[in-house]
């Protein structure tokens, strides 16, 4: 054994001192034989590009709108193993977030037997599998490392719209902006969102690393970590991380002023004769409260078509903004499944073609209201952030109404209107009616004036599925 390993020795100093680039006085290299990041062929020497455009290091390169929100300070980097999380905020401007960038790399200490061979396989590669073993041995690779956007509750990190991971092997010990495709992801400008970064195992000799910024250079935003997998954060003061946010501008970003819109449609049936009687009183209800005629379209029966509808919602979208409160309103004869909606003269809108026409509202404040049989079915196409649900039944129930002229609507809009004109619906008393509020006040006595079952049902996404706990505030008292 002694002999044999003597043998082993004497070839790899051999090999070292037959090794050309050993002798062209090059000196050691450190290098894991790791893939370095891609630099873009007009970058060589891999500075900072233009901010309209994406350096791409790890990804296709490709033309992009601009630079939306960025820190480019390197003083240092934080050490990413073991399960700590770092994250940065940043408030967006834009309404679409296009790319990410952050400055990351690796670090690690390999034992010089380890070194040696990684040197020796460039001019060898029958050694390459031997390295590898030999790394996979001793070297306490952490895993790969996952990049995550979060939009935030509270200031702080909490759900996750997007992930990726990149492995140890794609990243160097030469720090570099590693770039991730968003796919034209929404946001709500000026609000708060997160880059977060986590990895598990390593050691403090062998770990990833995201460069930072000293003295605050980014006034938007906080670098924060976690020991605890994101349950508790503790902020680094006057520190950032590196970032950039590339985004593009969708035309209808918060402008500061807060305007009130709204699509409302009435149309008879013989199911339900008090549908467009129902849409004036909505119309008329929310006039009373400051909302400009001018702002509400208001489809009575013939003018309730298909074409109408569509029509009216693409005219709102041509008006509102991402801070502005919108609302559609429908009174008439649903389909049976919860599947749509009927309109004149017995026109099917579905609810995943009403889904689209929504869809396209910049709004993130959507209150929709469904005075119809069936109509809690709708929650399954029309349940999105931003929006709040009222619906005056349940998927398998029918909606009553009265044509007495002492309510002459339906139940459900009847006591919604009821909620709208005083103060007892007002339950926080900010002296506004949320949606929320004038719901849960027109629930029970929806149910207690029908004379057969109706539960009405309120899906509340705002502003998000995972973070409802604010109310959709629309009329004032």
């Amino acid at each position: 054994m002694e002999n044999r390993g003597l043998k082993i020795f004497v070839v790899l100093l051999m090999l070292l001192f037959f090794n050309p680039y050993f002798l062209m006085g090059e000196g050691k290299q450190k290098n894991l034989g790791l893939n370095r990041l891609n630099q873009h062929p007009s970058n060589p020497k891999n500075d900072v590009l233009s901010h309209t455009q994406v350096d791409i290091l790890g990804e296709k390169a490709y033309f992009i709108n601009e630079i939306d929100q960025y820190q480019e300070d390197d003083d240092g980097y934080e050490q990413i193993y073991g399960g700590i999380c770092y994250a940065q905020s940043f408030t967006p401007s834009k309404g679409i977030l296009t790319q990410l960038e952050i400055k990351i790399g690796i670090e690690y200490d390999l034992p010089w037997f380890i070194e040696l061979f990684v040197h020796l396989e460039k001019w060898f590669p029958f050694l390459q599998s031997m390295t590898e073993t030999l790394k996979s041995y001793f070297l306490n690779e952490p895993s790969d490392l996952v990049v995550s956007l979060y939009s935030s509750e509270n200031q702080l990190p909490s759900e996750s719209f997007f992930s990726k991971e990149i492995k140890f092997a794609d990243l160097s010990t030469s720090r570099s902006w590693y770039s991730c495709s968003l796919n034209r992801h929404d946001v709500i400008s000026n609000q708060k969102y997160f880059i977060v970064v986590q990895a598990y195992n390593g050691d403090k000799d062998t770990y990833y690393t995201w460069s930072f910024g000293s003295n605050d250079p980014y006034r938007l935003g906080t670098a924060m970590v976690s020991v605890d997998d994101g349950a508790t954060w503790s902020h680094l003061s006057s520190t950032d991380f590196c970032f950039r946010v590339y985004g593009e501008s969708t035309g209808e970003e918060p402008d500061g002023t807060v305007n009130h819109w709204a699509v409302i449609c009435g149309v008879d049936s013989d199911q339900y004769t008090v549908a467009q009687a129902s849409a004036v009183k909505i119309y008329n209800s929310l006039c009373s409260h400051g909302w400009y005629s001018s702002h509400i379209k208001l489809l009575k029966n013939e003018m309730g078509t298909k074409k109408g509808v569509l029509e009216a919602l693409s005219w709102m979208d041509g008006q509102e903004d991402g801070d502005d409160v919108v609302l559609f309103y429908f009174c008439g004869h649903g389909e049976g499944r919860g599947m749509g909606i009927y309109l004149y003269p017995s026109e099917f809108l579905s609810g995943w073609e009403l889904d689209d026409a929504i869809g396209e509202l910049g709004s993130h404040s959507i209150v929709m209201i469904f005075d119809s049989c069936y109509s809690g079915g709708l929650q399954q196409y029309l349940g999105k952030n931003y929006r709040v649900l009222l619906m005056s039944s349940q998927h398998d129930e029918s909606s009553q109404g009265d044509s007495d002229p002492q309510i002459d609507s339906g139940y459900f809009t009847y006591y919604l209107v009821m909620g709208l004109g005083g103060t007892m619906a007002d339950t926080n008393n900010d002296h506004w009616i949320s949606a929320e509020e004038v719901f849960y006040y027109a629930e029970h006595k929806t149910s207690m004036k029908a004379t057969i079952p109706q539960h009405p049902q309120l899906y509340d996404a705002y502003p998000s599925i995972g973070n409802n706990h604010e109310e959709l505030s629309f009329v004032p008292l």
